[in-house]
């Protein structure tokens, strides 16, 4: 019997050697890029506001039930706008975007 190594298993092997193909290393510099042009501030201050009223959360229950009240005490369109962003949706799309049980579970994630 002769099993054939799927597409992910190749590149791992590849990868494992130091292999790129052209493709990965231009999605890993433009990945590198928008780590590096992210503005970790702006994600994080709807959070910091909550942190001012409640203890700092220690743990993943902790952080759940803070995102799921953000999530509750937030607007609609507030919402949709960070989901947005975490997501990085450029502004053109933003106003075409209802709010959606995606989106809510991409800010509680």
């Amino acid at each position: 019997m002769v099993i054939e190594q799927s597409p992910e298993e190749e590149a791992f092997h590849r990868w494992q050697k130091g292999e790129f193909l052209d493709l990965e290393r231009q999605i890993a510099k433009q990945w590198r890029n928008d780590l590096i042009n992210t503005n970790y501030d702006e994600i994080c201050a709807p959070f910091k506001e909550i942190f001012t009223h409640h203890k700092k959360p220690t743990t993943l229950t902790d952080i759940k039930i803070i995102a799921d009240m953000f999530i509750r005490e937030t607007s609609r369109e507030k919402l949709i706008q960070y989901g947005l962003g975490i997501l990085g949706i450029s502004d053109t799309y933003k106003g075409r975007m209802a709010c959606t049980p995606y989106t809510r579970q991409v800010v509680s994630v």
